[in-house]
């Protein structure tokens, strides 16, 4: 056997070469080296072949590191330095068992020439890339970076070595695992003395509690995208007739009621044929049904209504010259309970009021509806009489900022 250095890598050459039997190489490759010995497995299919190597030298085997070079079926004869020749053969794509010999150049041509003797050239002719009148050069046969499977190593040491390596990771990590909880200790105390030492917060401090109107659609889309969807509606529906309908921020509703000479399935069979399809619910009796849309999103805007007066006089005063009646009632104000945060007392403040309203008119909001800032639309509904008559009621909230916020604490 022979150990020598190409580039940055170390190689052996001459190892014994034999075949291994069955599914698992290991105890046949612990018997083979003594579990002292380097080696190289090599595996294709079923096949495995193991190069058992003297010594404890880190070092790959050259006649596995050279396979590709040598192709299926092919030999070589290489000079190395020092008038050291070395003979490489692949029967098969693996490593012959007489093909990984390395002495002087008498030694390796008897090796080719034994090694011709005992195989049947194949069909396709053997890969000679080295003669003996012109060796070839190690260098061409090995690729830039040799692969691991030709790196020997020595049974149950890889296994050890895992075994060490997890017993060692698991040791760090107990090690982290108790620093951290130390530094987190330590972190714990420092922050308990710092808030023992610390000046205690007092008084109170107030918080804005959020308006409710910026998170509603304004009811110029409201108006829009409802009366736009109620005056789309079709007055009957497979002879089924329009009762009524609300519309809210979400969608549009409307209520069919059955009629004679129709059924059920074809209320149902017309809805869907509407565009966009709605969805269809009917009632267990099957007396009337529902379609259903939903609007999309409007804009919300935070705009700062005025006060009192100058919320509810122009509203009231619009609707008394449209000769619409207006219920309008006060809403109670909302109540955050306070909290004590580190020693401050935070308290939150309603800075505005709202009054909620509701009105019936035979004509629809959009002829009559006062459109103002801090006022938002909830509900519009409406219904149909036997003589075709529609009646609107819309309800919705006005808002106003408090001259004094603070009123709501005595």
């Amino acid at each position: 056997m022979h150990y020598f250095t190409v580039g940055k890598y170390r190689l052996a050459a001459g190892l014994s070469w034999s075949v291994l039997t069955g599914g698992r190489p290991g105890r046949q490759l612990r018997a083979l080296t003594g579990r002292r010995n380097p080696c190289v497995l090599v595996r294709q299919g079923e096949m495995q072949y193991a190069g058992v190597g003297e010594g404890r030298e880190r070092a790959w085997s050259v006649a596995v590191a050279a396979l590709p070079a040598l192709g299926q079926n092919g030999y070589a004869l290489i000079k190395l330095p020092e008038e050291r020749w070395l003979f490489l053969a692949a029967v098969d794509g693996m490593p012959a068992l007489q093909g990984d010999i390395t002495g002087d150049s008498v030694t390796c041509i008897r090796a080719r020439d034994r090694f011709l003797a005992f195989h049947d050239a194949p069909v396709s002719g053997w890969q000679e890339t080295g003669t003996e009148a012109a060796p070839a050069d190690i260098t061409a046969l090995l690729p830039p970076r040799l692969p691991t499977a030709a790196r020997l190593f020595i049974p149950g040491q890889r296994a050890r070595r895992c075994l060490l390596a997890g017993l060692a990771a698991v040791a760090i990590w107990y090690a982290w695992d108790y620093w951290q909880g130390v530094q987190r200790r330590e972190a714990q105390r420092l922050a308990a003395q710092a808030r023992k030492q610390a000046p205690k917060k007092t008084g109170v401090r107030h918080v804005a509690l959020p308006h409710p109107w910026a998170t509603l659609s304004t009811p110029q889309h409201l108006l829009g995208e409802c009366l736009t969807a109620v005056r789309n509606l079709p007055l009957t529906l497979a002879g089924w007739t329009l009762k009524g309908g609300e519309c809210r921020g979400d969608g549009i509703r409307a209520e069919y009621h059955f009629q004679a000479d129709s059924t059920l399935t074809r209320f149902r069979e017309s809805a869907l044929a509407l565009i966009p399809p709605p969805v269809v619910m009917t009632r267990d009796d099957g007396q009337s049904g529902e379609i259903r849309w939903p609007i999309p999103a409007g804009e919300m805007t935070d705009e700062r209504p005025g006060n009192q007066t100058e919320q509810l006089t122009p509203f009231i005063s619009s609707l008394q010259a449209r000769s619409v009646t207006l219920q309008l009632k006060a809403d109670p104000p909302l109540r955050r309970p306070s909290q004590t945060i580190d020693g401050e007392v935070i308290r939150y403040i309603q800075g505005w009021q709202s009054w909620s309203f509701s009105v019936t008119s035979p004509r629809a909001p959009d002829r009559w509806f006062p459109l103002q800032k801090g006022i938002r639309i909830t509900d519009i509904a409406f219904s149909l009489s036997a003589a075709a008559s529609i009646t609107w009621k819309t309800s919705g909230q006005i808002f106003a900022v408090k001259e004094n916020p603070h009123e709501d604490e005595k």
